[in-house]
């Protein structure tokens, strides 16, 4: 037996996901050895012991590191894979802020100064150029000449400064690091990998295997993300003018203002190549490669992922080519941030990388930003593709270790035991896991090299080049639209390929022959037959010298559309790319002209990875539209096997008499395939006769009809989240929401607002040390609901640090004596006596003291009630016009958007088919089981759901997850069916206030909203079984 035929049904930890565990919380050895049990069952790999906003526990502190060999030791019994991360949230490189309180290692930039006509200050150090030139069109630079201090000039004048990053709480009161600068780097690996070598001892390689480094660094390249909207500002370090001339042979500064604009009007120049370059180089000496030593001299994986990778646009603006960071990590990785992110080209990017370099394990940090309503089949719609080109090391973001405070507003969801659907998820771990066994084996079928074009973006950046990371001048524009283009068709017509970069066809770029003679193209350890060009503007001289040798020897050459004009961002002689074949930049004649399709597959909406392992194939195809497709895919002769990654079945499939088999694709869904050999097996099929389907078409079955009963897994829940405040005892403010009363009592007191870049906990608490204890400031808050019926059931109320405050329901004081907890353990439940409500309105009022340390949270009503929500005069949009941002998916159920007043009331009696959101369950978020009645006599059968409002459906001990929605299930003896929604946290946590109120992307700024995409009123989805599930009985 293969020895992945012995693991496929249940592969090992190596295989599997290891999330962020965000440690963001006062840390106890009992809590964090109990989320380990959660870890486990949930069917993770190991984990990150990662820290991040709200962080009390001080880091790199001796509890740290007592925690950290806790949780490694504790991994190691298991089985598991305890993984460091090397700093206090992000970036890395500062250990928490101790490294830039040095203000050598801080993180400058280059400000440029336009000023009309004036004289260069003298005796300013930080000035480190200044020029005399005039502007047309804003960005075209003409006459220009640099000045000394003291001249004067009638023209524009440009003063360039070398000025420090401004401080940010973000940095623990400091600035990010120089990363360019070795120094630093050096400061900071004996601050934190030094210390972890001292504290964890052997455990380094051992049961702790390695570290993440996360969204390093150079700096901003003219684009407003991380500027404040300053776009005249480039990377800067105080060796950036020795090192260039060292390395590019003349002196920078008199060309500084190239960089900026447009000399002569022209959109390239050869300065602004130089500058990006050298920064990579920089960077990756300094930073990336020290880190990778390092490791390598401890027995340490280096993984992680530099900042922003979406675009060529984006990697420009924060570091490079993200291609060559990848060569100097054990495991490279990226960064896929949100549910609905669809830049295929990057994980494409990274496999090539590697396939180069020889490395064997990939590595995506995603999910991040995805937002609570994420079902499991947005989590694989999310995580397909990146499996589909090479991504078998997942690294799911984030799983919280509490959702005290701030933390719950840390890019949520939590993908924890905070989620109702925890102990469902095993299947999607289980699920990748098998592809990354399977998509492991041998080597890629892959022929084509593509040339990536980044250097062609470096050589024209100016002033306006970019917007927030992404392209705005048409020509960089233009090169982005093609690149993207080119994948798509690519990947459309079934022809794998790498991209490659040009620093690694300089230094691993050789020409060869194969066995048989034919010309190969060998970049690192993949050798290629035929190399394209397309939409390169630029080229290096030594790309060309190599792409020449390579015809010459027989190889292929194929310019796509317009050939580069410049040679090393220089204009290029009549003749220099007369060489290769050309086609036009249309999809048809590139791929007719390419001829390399890996397999046959009639339909452009399946995406194909092929792998050669000796004899056999391994071919993954994947439906990368959410539509329903069927197709004819034809594979290399030999007898087929689906390795089904759901199950972990494996199931022989024949082929037509013609060697092709007719597959149906549901929507978002994977087939993968092994040949294995020459001849069809005994599988009981009538090959040839008629087309093999993978997927049947659903038989007639009975609709079950309405559900006649329902159960809850939970108490329901009234959100209270709308409030007046005063502070010792002023005023009433006017009723609003509880993170901007937050904010307005942190204003009258003079404190910095809470938030995801905030000072950390453990940090105030070290500056807290040298003040006098806080008595704090009193202040009240007022919520308000109403009760149609006073619920009978026991009631509590749920809220963070009980012990802080009192609490009253209508002058009815509750005992504060927490008993349990709610969903995670910062929600402490208190009792609230049936007789402290009453009909009508109902007043909660909760007094406290408020400190620095102190924030401002909702509270949870729990209980057996049912609860409506009401306008009371609020005027609130359309909801169709409110309901989705541009790139959401929408929903199976839809959107509400209801008023903001709550009215407790009767459970119902019965659910309908629908949304739950008007029927009583509004802000509900755990199970709801809806119980069917069966046809008479029904045993055995297939349950089939159209679809359902929530992140998966339990039936009979069968989780389904994925469509087609189906299983074959058993009914009750008495003749029922129980059809179980698991939920998600969305209609509880949010937000519920933001507008659209379907989002790309959330983050701590999504409850923190004003103006137009603020609503009184609550933003829901529309939770709950929608349709009657169709019952088939089995023959």
């Amino acid at each position: 037996m293969r020895q992945i035929d012995k693991e496929f049904k249940n592969p090992g930890v190596e295989h599997r996901a290891k999330p962020f565990w965000s440690w963001n919380g006062e840390l106890t050895t009992e809590e964090l050895m109990r989320q380990i049990d959660v870890l486990e069952d949930m069917g993770f790999g190991g984990f990150f012991m990662h820290s991040r906003t709200g962080l009390q526990t001080e880091y790199l502190g001796e509890d740290w590191f007592r925690l950290t060999n806790e949780c490694a030791d504790e991994a190691k019994k298991r089985g598991l894979e305890a993984w460091l991360y090397d700093e206090d949230r992000w970036p890395s490189g500062i250990a928490g802020g101790r490294v830039t309180k040095n203000p050598a290692y801080r993180m400058r930039s280059l400000r440029m100064q336009v000023l009309q006509g004036g004289s260069v200050p003298a005796g300013e150090e930080n000035l480190v150029a200044a020029f005399a030139c005039r502007l047309e069109n804003e960005v075209d630079l003409y006459d220009c000449e640099q000045l000394k201090p003291g001249d004067k000039t009638d023209k524009t004048l440009l003063l360039m400064r070398s000025v420090e990053m401004e401080k940010d709480p973000n940095y623990n009161g400091y600035t990010y690091v120089d990363t360019m600068n070795p120094e630093a780097t050096q400061y900071y690996i004996e601050l934190t990998h030094e210390q972890y070598k001292e504290k964890c001892g052997k455990r380094l390689g051992d049961s702790i295997l390695g570290i993440f480094t996360d969204e390093p660094h150079r700096g901003t390249l003219m684009d407003a993300f991380g500027t404040g909207g300053d776009l005249a500002r480039i990377p800067w370090s105080a060796r950036i003018p020795e090192e260039f001339k060292k390395r590019f042979g003349y002196d920078l500064i008199p060309h500084l203002a190239e960089i900026y604009y447009k000399p002569e009007g022209r959109s390239v120049a050869q300065v602004k190549q130089h500058f990006v370059e050298l920064c990579e180089q920089l960077f990756l000496e300094s930073f990336m490669e020290p880190l990778n030593k390092w490791c390598d001299e401890n027995n340490m994986i280096f993984t992680g992922h530099v900042l922003h990778e979406d675009c060529l646009t984006a990697q420009t603006v924060m570091n490079g080519s993200m291609m060559r960071n990848y060569e100097h990590m054990t495991y490279p990785g990226i960064d896929i941030l949100s549910g609905y992110n669809k830049c295929y080209w990057v994980a494409k990017q990274i496999e090539s990388a590697a396939r180069q370099t020889g490395k064997k394990v990939l590595l995506s940090e995603l999910y991040g930003c995805s937002g609570w309503q994420m079902r499991l089949e947005d989590y694989k719609f999310a995580g397909d593709w990146q499996a589909l080109f090479g991504i078998n090391l997942r690294c799911p973001h984030l799983s919280w270790y509490t959702m005290e405070g701030e933390a719950k507003r840390d890019y949520p969801a939590s993908i924890f035991f905070q989620s109702p659907w925890y102990k469902e998820y095993k299947s999607l771990e289980d699920y990748y896991a098998r592809i990354g066994l399977v998509m492991k084996q041998g080597d890629p079928v892959c022929d084509l090299l593509v040339l990536n074009p980044i250097e062609s973006v470096w050589c024209q950046v100016h002033i306006g080049w970019a917007e927030n990371l992404g392209p705005k001048a048409p020509e960089i524009k233009k090169l982005e639209d093609q690149y993207t283009q080119l994948f798509y068709w690519l990947c459309e017509g079934h022809v794998d390929f790498d991209y490659g970069d040009e620093d690694f066809l300089k230094r691993m770029g050789a020409v060869e022959k194969a066995a048989n003679g034919a010309p190969l193209l060998r970049v690192g350890q993949s050798v290629y037959k035929t190399v394209l060009v397309s939409g390169a503007v630029t080229m290096r001289s030594e790309t060309l010298k190599l792409l020449k040798a390579f015809e010459n020897a027989g190889g292929r050459v194929i310019f796509a559309g317009e050939k580069p004009a410049y040679l090393d961002a220089l204009p290029v002689e009549a003749g220099t790319y007369d060489f290769g074949s050309s086609v036009a930049f249309e999809r048809e004649p590139l791929l007719a002209k390419l001829d390399m399709a890996a397999a046959r597959c009639d339909s452009d909406k399946i995406y194909l990875q092929m792998r050669k392992d000796g004899d056999e194939y391994y071919a993954m195809f994947l439906n990368m539209v959410e539509e329903p497709v069927e197709t004819v895919i034809n594979l290399p002769e030999g007898a087929v096997t689906e390795l089904c990654c759901r199950t972990g079945k494996q199931t022989p499939v024949c082929r037509n008499a013609d060697g092709t088999m007719k597959v149906f694709f549901q929507p978002g869904q994977e087939h993968l395939f092994r040949v294995s050999a020459k001849t069809c097996p005994d599988c009981g099929c009538k090959c040839g006769e008629e087309s093999v389907e993978t997927e049947k078409q659903q038989a007639q079955g009975v609709s079950l009809g309405d559900p006649i009963a329902y159960e809850l897994d939970e108490d329901n829940v009234c959100v209270l989240d709308m409030v007046q405040y005063r502070v010792e005892n002023g005023g009433w403010s006017d009723e609003m929401e509880i993170l901007q009363a937050d904010r307005r009592i942190r204003d009258i007191l003079g404190l910095p607002y809470r938030g995801g870049s905030m000072l950390q906990p453990w940090y105030a608490k070290l500056l807290m040390k040298e003040k006098p204890k806080e008595e704090g400031t009193a202040f009240e808050l007022r919520f308000a609901f109403e009760a149609e019926t006073v619920p009978s059931s026991p009631l509590c109320l749920a809220l963070e640090h009980p012990e802080r405050y009192s609490v009253a329901f209508n002058g009815v004081e509750l005992d504060m004596t927490p008993d349990g907890w709610w969903v995670d353990p910062c929600f402490q439940k208190v009792h609230v006596p049936n007789n402290a409500i009453v009909t009508g309105k109902n007043t909660v009022v909760l007094k406290g003291r408020y400190c620095s340390d102190s924030g401002l949270e909702a509270m949870y009503l729990l209980g057996r009630f049912g609860v409506r929500l009401e306008t009371r005069g609020e005027s609130l949009p359309a909801v169709e016009k409110v309901s989705y941002a541009p790139g959401a998916r929408h929903l199976y159920g839809g959107v509400h958007l209801l008023g903001g007043t709550s009215v407790l009331t009767e459970l119902p009696k019965v659910l309908k088919l629908g949304s739950i959101v008007e029927q009583g369950l509004p802000c509900y978020s755990g199970k709801v089981t809806y119980k069917f009645r069966v046809p008479e006599g029904a045993g055995e059968g297939e349950i089939s759901l159209e679809g359902f409002g929530g992140a998966c459906v339990n039936v009979a001990g069968q989780t389904i997850s994925f469509m087609p929605y189906k299983a074959c299930v058993k009914a009750n003896e008495d003749g029922t069916l129980d059809v179980q929604v698991v939920l998600t946290r969305r209609n509880t946590f949010g937000p519920l206030h933001e507008l659209p109120i379907v989002a790309f992307a959330y983050g701590p700024d999504s409850f923190m909203t004003t103006g137009d995409h603020f609503t009184r009123g609550y933003g829901l989805i529309g939770n709950g079984l929608h349709a009657a599930p169709v019952w088939t009985a089995c023959k």
